[in-house]
């Protein structure tokens, strides 16, 4: 692991090229917001996974600039503890550190321009201490085009110098998370980056054409290893009813993994077949409960062989009252997972829970599970992994809040094969934190919505 100022230096660096990227974007066009690049590496989800984006004019217009910050202190159980000199040696240490978010948006009745930036910094007062320091941003416009055609483009990046991974499915209500190593798992500095592209055309009041295409980029700075893959794909949605909508829909991923021990490339081609149902039916003027689920087939080329499976996904979002809100999703497919050898094939499902006991109080909540293969045939190394978190956030005024943090971590690996070098076959983790947190908005404008 690098040192405090190696770390700060390359963070700081990326940090500032993503605030100039960012405030050269808002004199241009404007959009609705998207999360920020997470900080582990990247995993494309099966098709129809994500959740539909809301159209630009489904808030009101106007423009805001939001700055917020956070101090902190905790504990964690087992500092990186593919990282230590012995593998397996259980590390537990304080810890100290700190955030800081800035998010822009503009907002019009047909354009819209969001963007996000963020940073943290944690020590960890290890034997030999440990400071890293993470940074992501991203930028979005969506537009309608035309009255029957909406389209978004996005671009996000970060740096993150402990690698980590999850192969949990989205929170599908999930605002902007800032980094954090929560589940950081060994020293290696990276960098990721992905842009894309997707397009909706209504073709008549009951059915739309949708088509999206991406690149992805995850890199290793001090190691020779770089995973490019491109997605992309299409569908088809026509309204059975009222509240139900039948999704037709086709996914390729294309990508070299570089092979961990020689250097090479081997190529893997991905292709999935979607047949789905989406659901929304409010139950009353408060409470609203959204289902969708799809299934269908997918094909893997790595080169060598192929391999044909079931894939499939669905959710279940529903509103409890005014302020609680709580949501379930389940995945079935392919990952790309930047750091590794060969892809995953798993079986994932988390359930989220978010709410206010008053209007000062706040809790959220998460749990996950994850059980699969990490590479395919007779190079599979079957794994699991479990995730859980909770929070509480208690306002002391406007823009002042304390809050804690919990979370556990925990995943093993069957066979020591594929593994990036120095992680461990197993980690099992807790960690607590508690601290401030403060909101600063800037600019908050709001235009009136001319009816015509």
């Amino acid at each position: 692991m690098k040192d405090l100022s190696n770390s700060f230096a390359a963070g700081a660096t990326i940090f500032l090229c993503v605030l100039g990227t960012t405030a050269a974007a808002q004199v241009g066009t404007e959009a609705p917001s998207q999360n920020p690049l997470a900080p582990s590496p990247i995993v494309v989800q099966p098709a129809g996974q994500q959740p539909p984006p809301a159209p630009p004019g489904s808030r009101a217009d106007g423009r805001e600039l939001t700055l917020t910050g956070s101090m902190f202190g905790g504990y964690d159980t087992n500092v990186f503890e593919g990282n230590t000199a012995a593998p397996g040696v259980r590390t537990g240490a304080p810890q100290m550190g700190g955030n800081f978010s800035v998010h822009f948006g503009a907002k019009s009745e047909r354009v819209a321009f969001f963007s996000d930036a963020a940073a943290n910094s944690t020590h960890f007062r290890t034997l030999q201490p440990v400071t890293g320091t993470s940074v992501t941003g991203s930028a979005s416009v969506r537009a309608a085009v035309t009255r029957k055609t909406l389209m978004n483009l996005s671009v996000s990046g970060g740096y993150v110098p402990q690698f980590q991974f999850s192969l949990l499915p989205p929170d599908p209500i999930a605002a902007p998370v800032i980094p954090t190593l929560d589940y950081a798992i060994v020293g290696i500095d990276a960098i990721t980056y992905r842009t894309g592209i997707d397009v909706t055309h209504n073709l008549s009041a009951r059915s739309a054409l949708n088509g999206s295409y991406s690149r992805s980029s995850y890199e290793y700075l001090d190691r020779d290893y770089e995973l490019n893959y491109q997605t992309f794909g299409g569908g088809y949605s026509r309204g059975l009813t009222r509240y139900a909508a039948l999704r037709l829909g086709y996914l390729e991923q294309r990508a070299d993994y570089p092979l961990l021990v020689r250097g090479e490339l081997r190529p893997l081609r991905n292709r999935t077949l979607d047949v789905g149902l989406d659901y929304s039916r409010p139950l009353s003027r408060t409470r609203r409960t959204t289902f969708g689920f799809g299934t269908g087939s997918t094909g893997v080329d790595n080169g060598e062989e192929k391999f044909y499976n079931v894939a499939g996904h669905a959710s279940l979002t529903h509103q409890i009252g005014r302020t609680w809100n709580i949501s379930t999703t389940y995945a079935r497919g392919l990952g790309l997972v930047g750091g590794f050898a060969e892809p995953f094939f798993a079986d994932s499902v988390a359930l989220n829970l978010r709410g206010n006991t008053s209007p000062r109080v706040r809790l959220t909540g998460s749990a996950g599970y994850a059980n699969g293969d990490l590479g395919l045939g007779s190079r599979a190394n079957s794994f699991s992994s479990y995730q859980a978190a909770a929070d509480i956030e208690v306002a002391l005024s406007q823009r002042l809040a304390v809050f804690g943090h919990y979370f556990y971590y925990n995943y093993l690996f069957d066979k020591n094969i594929s593994l990036p070098d120095g992680l461990a076959r197993g980690l099992d983790r807790h960690g607590v934190r508690a601290g401030l947190n403060l909101r600063i908005p800037i600019l908050e404008e709001r235009n009136p919505r001319v009816t015509r």
